[in-house]
């Protein structure tokens, strides 16, 4: 009797790369999917300051989420972004994520606390930003 396996996947990791030259600038990802409830988590990091603020990180949040709601058939997609980081609050906006928490105090940098930021958008919210 040959061994029963199940292949259980619950993330997806891409790099991201410029279109004018291929350079590579940072890395994007879906993950602890829940493939029954049709939700997962999203990160997204620009490594390389000569990159933020050109809104790459914007179209990865699209490319994304355009993934996650087309390919992947997911309902819900979270992510979170730490209060000082005021590019990714705007670029999390930007592409309909809606603010729904905040965890106080709950990152420590350089003997400083921040808030984290909790963010998550809706496929009807998503496909709704899509028609227009």
């Amino acid at each position: 009797m040959s061994p029963k396996f199940r292949l259980r996947i619950n993330g997806f990791h891409f790099h991201l790369r410029t279109l004018a030259d291929d350079t590579l600038i940072g890395c994007a990802g879906l993950f602890g999917i829940q493939w029954m409830h049709q939700i997962a988590s999203l990160g997204i990091a620009i490594g390389d300051p000569a990159y933020w603020g050109k809104g790459y990180g914007t179209d990865g949040l699209k490319l994304l989420l355009g993934y996650a709601f087309r390919e992947l058939n997911l309902y819900r997609v979270g992510s979170s972004t730490i209060s000082y980081d005021i590019r990714s609050i705007k670029a999390h906006e930007k592409v309909g994520f809606r603010q729904e928490g905040i965890q106080r105090s709950f990152i420590q940098r350089e003997g400083r606390r921040f808030d984290l930021i909790i963010f998550g958008i809706l496929r009807p919210e998503w496909e709704a930003l899509q028609t227009r």
